[in-house]
């Protein structure tokens, strides 16, 4: 008898074709959508648990854009690039928002818009970490 059953990597990914300013994406970098632009902006972000999740979600880059120049984000689904912070530590189903660093996402404290989920545990004190993420529909970290 077999099992049934669906796993994160089934959720349907949502990419889109956006133009990238505030500075040049890395594969796996963060931002949200630019407040005063035309609909197809991402912005680089350096504020902490940025209000601006609950417009529109986090995109993340799944490849390098140059500042000014049109690639791919995606916002919703499974990844294995999401770039994060794990000062304070990051465990399998934390919520994660934005931070000071560009880029990078943290550990959502109570309160605070997130919208990604982390599928794997990262504590290094740095920004150089690479997990397995689930970007999800913007949300309040309860």
């Amino acid at each position: 008898m077999s099992s049934v059953g669906l796993s994160f990597k089934d959720i349907r990914k949502q990419t889109v074709r956006m133009k990238a300013i505030g500075g040049e994406f890395l594969a796996g970098h963060t931002g949200v959508l630019n407040n005063v632009a035309t609909a197809d902006e991402v912005i680089v972000t350096t504020t902490a648990a940025d209000p601006a999740i609950a417009r529109g979600g986090i995109f993340m880059a799944i490849e390098t854009i140059a500042q000014n120049a049109y690639g791919r984000f995606q916002r919703i689904g499974f990844t294995t690039l999401l770039r994060v912070n794990g000062t304070t530590d990051i465990a399998i189903g934390d919520r994660l928002t934005t931070t000071t660093a560009g880029g990078i996402l943290v550990k959502a404290a109570s309160g605070e818009p997130c919208a990604a989920i982390a599928l794997e545990a990262y504590t290094g004190n740095d920004n150089l970490g690479v997990i397995d993420a689930l970007l999800t529909e913007p949300s309040q970290e309860k």
